[in-house]
């Protein structure tokens, strides 16, 4: 954290002296919400959800706006603590322990901390992530976690720049769910925006599907929030791009 080059930004930033790098978190990630839920994929549900605050995207979309994009947001996150509200729910019958944010590999020392307090856990730990991390920080999330619930977002880099996503990025994306895939259940995610059919899901969705060891999830609840409206989506995907959606999610490779 003296040098941060944990995400492809490198910034090589001193987060122990405060917020900092193009992420402007600290060391230690907060929390904005810690609850059990249904919005996972079936075999994760119910999900014991923590949510931390902090992102090193700054998409237009973001269903979660400030909580998510801001590090100040939320309560001071101690492991031990979060460990023993995990395990509470598991006990009360959560199916999985999922780690989200904002983006959570920012934090990635203190998710390896989380993840050795909680073992062994009689459930999946997942980690919900925009893959936008070096190498180094990806094979060490792939050793403290059990399943990798992975957004791919944008189909062309024109349409992640626009939107509030670093580039080159495609193509860090595409190698880092290479390096997963086989190595941990990996269930790609792609949200379906509104005008966004033809450059960004279609082929994301045909590129997961050609890639052994890989699951894709295609969504189509998409919601106008935070400042989607300011990019050009402020509206719902409309029927054609939902009926659109729905064959993507039942095409075969």
């Amino acid at each position: 954290m003296k040098c941060c080059l944990l995400c492809e930004h490198r910034c090589a930033a001193d987060r122990t002296a405060g917020p900092a790098g193009r992420c402007h978190a600290g060391a230690f990630p907060r929390t904005f919400a810690a609850l059990t839920e249904y919005a996972e994929e079936d075999f994760l549900n119910p999900a014991f959800a923590v949510s931390l605050s902090g992102c090193n995207f700054r998409c237009a979309f973001c269903i979660t706006g400030r909580d998510s994009q801001d590090a100040s947001r939320g309560g001071a996150a101690d492991v031990a603590t979060v460990a023993a509200q995990a395990r509470a729910a598991v006990a009360a019958g959560a199916r999985s322990v999922v780690i989200l944010g904002g983006e959570p590999t920012i934090f990635l020392p203190w998710l390896e901390e989380l993840s050795a307090a909680l073992r062994p856990l009689p459930c999946p730990l997942a980690l919900k992530t925009n893959l936008w991390v070096t190498p180094e920080a990806l094979e060490r999330c792939l050793a403290a976690f059990d399943v990798i619930l992975a957004d791919f977002k944008f189909g062309t880099d024109a349409c992640a720049r626009r939107l509030g996503a670093p580039v080159p990025y495609g193509r860090i994306v595409r190698r880092n769910l290479r390096l997963c895939a086989g190595r941990r259940r990996t269930v790609v995610r792609h949200l379906v925006m509104p005008g966004h059919v033809a450059c960004c899901a279609r082929p994301v969705a045909r590129w997961v599907r050609r890639q052994p060891g890989l699951e894709l999830a295609i969504r189509d609840h998409f919601v106008p929030a935070w400042r989607a409206d300011r990019a050009g989506l402020g509206r719902t995907t409309t029927e054609a791009e939902s009926t659109a959606s729905a064959r993507l999610a039942g095409e075969s490779a």
